[in-house]
């Protein structure tokens, strides 16, 4: 599932529709691992998704997309640093 400002839903407009009936897979937009967007937008956003999908609500996290060519790398290694401080 890919949310906004890619997709047409936000995080939490996904879990309600989905109200933990479905697995959820995705939730980060490919877009967000460009440096377009700045490390705090991005970490931000990583922390919100995993604030609208509190463990045991269905929801695997996983880039919604492709990752794009300028993607960057650290930023999927601040995915895993924020997924084993949490």
């Amino acid at each position: 599932v890919t949310p906004a400002p890619a997709g047409d839903l936000t995080l939490e407009e996904i879990r309600d529709i989905t109200a933990g009936r479905i697995v959820v897979v995705g939730g980060l937009p490919g877009v967000f691992f460009s440096p377009q967007y700045t490390k705090e937008h991005f970490e931000g956003f990583v922390r919100q998704a995993l604030s609208a999908f509190p463990r045991g609500r269905g929801f695997v996290l996983g880039v919604a997309d492709q990752v794009p060519p300028d993607g960057e790398f650290e930023r999927m290694c601040l995915v895993r640093d924020i997924l084993e401080n949490r």
